[in-house]
C-alpha cells in the first residue's frame, strides 16, 4: 500500500554568482585526487555538521538558525560532491549568498521556479514526485523509513536531468530543419552533442549524493526536519542553473555542481520568507506527486 502524506509539519515563520566563484573554480582546477581524500573527510564533516545542527536548533532563534543550517547544509553538499575543495567552495558561496540576502527583497513567487524549470525543459511530474517523497521523508517516524524516502527523492534527480537532455535533442531536431544553415548546424551539433551526452548526465549522481546527504543532516533535529521539504526546490533551481551554464559552454565539473547547489541551498533555506515559499509549493506539488507515484506503481504491478 502506498504511504500517505501525514499532517503537515510547519515551521514557525517570521513575518549571479556566475562571476563570483569563477575565479575560485579556475584556481582549484588542479585538484584531481578527489576519491583519495573524500571518504575520511566526509565522515569527519558529517560528524561535525550533525553536532552543530543539533546545537543551533536548540539554541538559536529562527532567523539565525536558518542561516546557520543553510550554511552547514551547503557545506555538506559541497563536501560529498567535491571533497574538501567542494566543501570550501560551497561554504564560501553560501556565506556570500547569505550575506548579500540581507540587502535583497523577497519578490519571488513560490511557483516561479516551476516556470523557469519547465522553460528549460524540466519534467514537472518528476519534480512533483520529488516533492511527495520529500514530504514523506520530513514526516517519517523512523530513521529507516526516512532513509528510504530520501533515497527515492535522490533517485529522481536522474529523471529530472534526463528531461533536460530530451529538450536539447528537440532543439537539435529543430535546427536540422533549417537546410540553409548547414554550416551553423554542424558547428552547433558538434558542440552540443558532447555536452548533452556527457556533462549533464555526469551531474546526476552528484546532485543525488548532495540531496541525500543534506536530507540526512536535516533529519538530525525535529526543528530542522521540515526543511527537507525544500530539497525539491533546491534540486529544480540547481538543475536549471546547470542547464543554463552548460548551454553557455561552461564545463559541468564537480566544483561547478558543488558551487551551484550551495548557492541554491543558501537562497532557499537561509531566510524565513524563502522557506515559507518552498513549503507552500511542497504542499501543493506533493499532492500531485502522490497521484503520479500511485499511477507508476499501478503500471508496474500490471506489467
Amino acid at each position: 500500500m502506498l504511504p500517505r502524506i501525514n499532517g503537515e509539519l510547519e515551521l514557525e515563520l517570521e513575518g549571479e554568482f556566475e562571476e563570483g566563484f569563477a575565479a575560485e573554480l579556475e584556481d582549484l582546477e588542479e585538484f584531481e585526487d578527489f576519491e583519495a581524500e573524500a571518504d575520511p573527510f566526509i565522515g569527519k564533516l558529517f560528524r561535525k555538521a550533525k553536532r552543530a545542527i543539533k546545537r543551533v536548533a536548540r539554541r538559536l532563534p529562527l532567523k539565525k538558525m536558518l542561516k546557520s543550517v543553510a550554511r552547514g547544509a551547503a557545506g555538506i553538499a559541497g563536501g560529498v560532491i567535491g571533497g574538501p575543495v567542494g566543501a570550501t567552495i560551497a561554504n564560501t558561496i553560501a556565506s556570500r549568498v547569505i550575506r548579500e540576502s540581507e540587502f535583497e527583497g523577497d519578490f519571488e513567487d513560490e511557483f516561479e521556479i516551476e516556470a523557469e524549470f519547465e522553460a528549460e525543459g524540466g519534467d514537472l511530474e518528476a519534480l512533483d514526485e520529488m516533492e511527495y517523497y520529500a514530504a514523506l521523508a520530513a514526516e517519517a517516524e523512523s530513521e529507516a523509513e526516512a532513509d528510504e524516502f530520501l533515497g527515492a527523492l535522490a533517485s529522481l534527480a536522474g529523471p529530472v536531468i534526463s528531461s533536460f537532455l530530451s529538450e536539447e535533442e528537440a532543439e537539435l531536431e529543430d535546427l536540422e530543419e533549417f537546410e540553409d544553415f548547414e554550416e551553423e548546424a554542424d558547428e552547433f551539433l558538434s558542440a552540443l552533442i558532447p555536452l548533452a551526452t556527457s556533462l549533464l548526465p555526469a551531474a546526476m549522481p552528484l546532485i543525488s549524493r548532495g540531496i541525500r546527504a543534506v536530507g540526512g543532516l536535516l533529519r538530525e533535529s525535529e526543528r530542522t526536519r521540515p526543511l527537507i521539504k525544500t530539497l525539491p526546490t533546491v534540486t529544480a533551481k540547481t538543475v536549471t542553473k546547470l542547464a543554463r551554464q552548460q548551454k553557455a559552454g561552461k564545463p559541468i565539473t564537480r566544483k561547478r555542481v558543488a558551487a551551484t547547489m550551495a548557492q541554491q541551498i543558501a537562497k532557499t533555506m537561509a531566510k524565513p520568507a524563502s522557506v515559507k515559499r518552498a513549503l507552500k509549493r511542497n504542499r501543493v506539488a506533493a499532492r500531485r506527486g502522490q497521484q503520479r507515484a500511485k499511477r507508476l506503481r499501478g503500471a508496474t504491478i500490471r506489467a
